[in-house]
């Protein structure tokens, strides 16, 4: 499997220049860092504020890439500028020993880069789980401004590749030659998770939520109390609703569950990326959180004690 594997990524890289694979995209302004991210409010500020402007001052100097651009060309477009403008920086979760934030200048840059593998990976209105979106499907998807964050793992990142037959988009094999070789070899087989993010729609809530998905994804006993509390502490009623009010862009009862938790514990800040289920938040996510700080399990708070750290938890569990 690890030799087919690397097989796949080998086609990939082929598949684009050294220094870079479209006109515009550069290797340089794809940055893998080892430092974690603390899950507290100021390091993330911190993080978003120095990518932002080192991105800004890069787009300034005109003696950059894109400063050179604007200078050669006559007919620049706004996909030049998109690419030229590319930037995404990756990190690692403190205390999350498997879960990774790429954080990307624009939601454009995000979704010309991973949309197409979380179609793949859980579908859409439109788009079935296992498909390769294109034409007017992904052009739709490519075009939400409302986009909060993704959330991908490392097997339907490769399932996704081999799918496409390593036909990837410019901006995919960004991630795919210089950001996922190197989670491949931190794991050397083991499952990751790859979130998502975007300066222009970055929130404390999005990152917590997102970190909601992959608490629920691997880590079962965690996964085990969401559907125990989903059955049994919910009204029936409750549960329709939540369901008709997800079916907009959600299928399937383990992915409405997911959706459900996450919004229930993602962080709570002035001003929220979506309040589609704060009615059912209010409710019952006090009572969510009791139930997992009660079994010693972890959740996707901001400024949680070292006993509580996600990481550790998750280490005990695998």
């Amino acid at each position: 499997m690890l030799k087919s594997i690397c097989l796949l990524f080998s086609a990939v890289l082929a598949a684009g220049a050294s220094e870079s694979v479209a006109g515009g995209l550069s290797e340089k302004r794809v940055r893998f860092s080892p430092l974690p991210l603390p899950l507290t409010e100021p390091a993330a500020k911190e993080w978003v504020t120095a990518f932002k402007n080192q991105a800004n001052a890069y787009m300034m100097r005109s003696n950059s890439d894109f400063g050179k651009a604007l200078n050669w060309y006559r007919n620049f477009s706004d996909y030049d500028r998109h690419l030229y403008n590319y930037h995404v920086q990756v990190r690692p979760v403190e205390g999350l020993n498997n879960v990774y934030v790429a954080l990307f200048y624009s939601r454009l840059h995000m979704n010309k880069s991973l949309i197409r593998p979380s179609l793949f990976q859980d579908g859409g209105p439109g788009v079935e789980v296992g498909h390769v979106a294109k034409g007017n499907e992904l052009f739709y998807h490519e075009s939400i401004e409302a986009a909060r964050g993704l959330n991908l793992r490392r097997r339907d990142l490769i399932q996704f590749a081999k799918a496409t037959g390593g036909n990837l988009l410019p901006e995919e094999q960004m991630i795919y030659n210089h950001i996922l070789p190197i989670l491949n070899g931190r794991h050397r087989g083991g499952d990751y998770f790859l979130i998502g993010l975007n300066v222009v729609g970055f929130a404390l809530d999005t990152l917590g939520h997102e970190i909601a998905h992959a608490l629920f994804d691997s880590y079962p006993a965690y996964k085990n109390t969401i559907k125990d509390f989903w059955q049994n502490t919910l009204t029936e009623s409750d549960r329709e609703e939540i369901r008709n009010r997800l079916a907009f862009a959600y299928e399937g009862e383990d992915v409405i569950i997911d959706e459900f938790q996450a919004y229930l514990l993602q962080p709570k800040v002035p001003v929220a990326q979506s309040e589609v289920l704060e009615d059912f938040a209010e409710k019952y996510s006090h009572a969510l959180v009791e139930k997992l700080n009660s079994l010693g399990l972890p959740n996707p708070t901001f400024g949680l004690e070292p006993k509580n750290r996600c990481g550790d938890l998750l280490k005990t569990e695998q």
